[in-house]
């Protein structure tokens, strides 16, 4: 699925997203009440039409790392607030940033249900691998992707030094601290965190970003 997030903002395709150049068949269980999960939730003319195509669903929001505020996806797009969104992240077909790009693709939206459903996804342009995420200084929203499972957070930490990160506990309509040292299990996969970090960083499982430098 290429989300209607990008369509919106005219990003292009990028047929390296995934290296293996794979589709990922994905769902989510969505309860009632709020739900952290990833922005590949929904098909990719849900957002146009302003009809989801499910029951049930009454809000969702994408957050802006870049301005600390969200933007409403459901009902009624804030199109000038996603056309802000994209013009401070950029297009990696023109210059911009793979890594900005990577956070955005791998990114986790607030959806609202009225009931308990499962929700059926395809990708098409991504998520990237973790090393071509990058996060921003402060808080982050991230989905839980196939290259976190059996990984903790120390190994997908890369260059960032986390400060503290959550799940949201959909049962309990609140959040759960995550642990750095914890893996994630497969029941997580999908889902969102958000994640607190001191510095504007790259995930990665070595944290290694840049080759060695030559000998004096």
């Amino acid at each position: 699925m290429l989300s209607a997030l990008v369509l919106l903002v005219g990003l292009s395709v990028l047929v390296f997203a995934r290296m293996e150049g794979e589709n990922l068949d994905g769902s989510v269980q969505l309860k009632k009440g709020w739900n952290l999960v990833t922005l590949y939730t929904f098909d990719d003319d849900s957002w146009e039409r302003g009809d989801l195509g499910y029951e049930g669903i009454r809000a969702a929001y994408f957050y802006n790392r870049y301005n600390d505020d969200y933007i409403r996806l459901y009902p009624g797009l804030e199109k000038d607030k996603m056309s802000e969104f994209a013009s401070q992240m950029g297009d990696p077909e023109e210059g911009g940033s793979i890594y900005e790009y990577g956070g955005y693709v791998n990114s986790a939206i607030w959806v609202y249900s009225e009931k308990n459903q499962i929700i059926n996804f395809r990708t098409l342009d991504g998520p990237l691998f973790p090393e071509h995420v990058g996060l921003k200084s402060g808080w982050n929203f991230l989905a839980v992707t196939p290259e976190f499972i059996d990984k903790s957070l120390n190994d997908l930490k890369g260059d960032c030094n986390i400060i503290k990160s959550y799940g949201w506990w959909t049962e309990q309509q609140d959040w759960d601290l995550i642990a750095n040292d914890v893996p994630f299990h497969e029941s997580t996969l999908w889902r969102g965190i958000v994640i607190k970090v001191s510095n504007d960083c790259t995930l990665g499982s070595s944290g290694v970003t840049e080759p060695p430098t030559l000998p004096e």
